[in-house]
């Protein structure tokens, strides 16, 4: 991720917040402009926009940021919020990577989670592959054995028949290289999910890693059908194996879904399907009768 990015993001947002009549960009605007690669970082972009005097934490129930501006009065963000704005950023940032480097120290699992999900957003055969991704933070725990650290979604569709299919993937995270027991509950997400990986840092390259695998933990990734990925730098990944698409019991996809899925999600994948079947059934049988008249 780079530091300027997140500046000039911040610098347009204000622009936008100065030329609007409300004088109001809500969280949730916020972070659809901000976009999947970058909405991880709304707070240090929050932070950074209200480190001009100017611009306040918005209180009412939409939150994000408000001008203390008159309301419909368009006006021009000054030059000088620019820099204390991008200096506000700059600041957080700084914050932010020496966060990182705690949570490495003291909490390997969630330093593995959060370098995996920004590799996920940045790299683009990974986005393509996993267009919708979601970790602990919007995730509802369940039990032990169906507690995943984090899943993808995206939706399987055919031109030539009704079929509206959410694929879950589902992922375990470890911080270093996981036993036979984080192995078999990740075995154990196959009863619910299309894919499974187990993701982790492992200090050497993919040939020893194998060895460790198969002579030390003693347990046959390839046999099993387990995707891995792991990383030894903390910033790039690496496939080992890829996931076997596996066919679970759509019941039991189902039930996962809704322990999984954030509401706003769950809401956001009926209404996928709401469209498809408009499309795929009522706008064709409209056209018949249409065609029969």
């Amino acid at each position: 991720m780079n530091l300027e990015v997140l500046q000039n993001k911040a610098v347009e947002l204000a622009e936008q917040l100065f030329n609007t009549d409300e004088k109001v960009l809500s969280r949730d605007y916020i972070k659809l402009n901000l976009g999947t690669e970058l909405e991880e970082f709304i707070e240090i972009v929050l932070k950074g926009l209200t480190s001009y005097p100017k611009i306040v934490k918005n209180n009412g129930r939409h939150g994000g940021v408000r001008s203390k501006g008159d309301k419909y009065q368009r006006d021009k963000l000054p030059k000088a919020a620019t820099g204390i704005i991008q200096k506000g950023v700059e600041n957080e940032w700084e914050a932010y990577q020496k966060d990182l480097l705690k949570v490495k120290r003291d909490k390997p699992e969630k330093y593995v989670e959060d370098a995996f999900r920004q590799w996920l957003t940045e790299n683009e055969e990974a986005r393509k592959k996993f267009p919708k991704v979601r970790f602990r933070s919007s995730a509802r725990s369940a039990s032990k054995w169906e507690n995943v650290d984090g899943y993808a979604l995206k939706i399987e569709s055919l031109n030539y028949h009704i079929s509206f299919r959410p694929i879950l993937t589902t992922f375990e995270i470890k911080g270093k290289l996981p036993d036979i027991k984080d192995f078999n509950q990740a075995k154990n997400y196959a009863t619910f999910s299309h894919e499974v990986y187990i993701v982790f840092k492992f200090d050497g390259n993919a040939d020893a890693l194998k060895d460790a695998l198969l002579s030390k933990i003693k347990f046959d990734y390839h046999k099993e059908g387990i995707g891995i990925y792991f990383t030894q730098d903390g910033t790039n990944f690496e496939m080992l194996e890829k996931a076997r698409r596996g066919y679970p019991a759509e019941d039991k996809v189902d039930e996962m879904l809704g322990k999984l899925l954030s509401p706003d999600d769950q809401m956001e994948l009926l209404k996928l399907k709401h469209q498809y079947l408009i499309n795929k059934v009522l706008v064709p049988a409209i056209s018949v009768y249409e065609d029969e008249e």
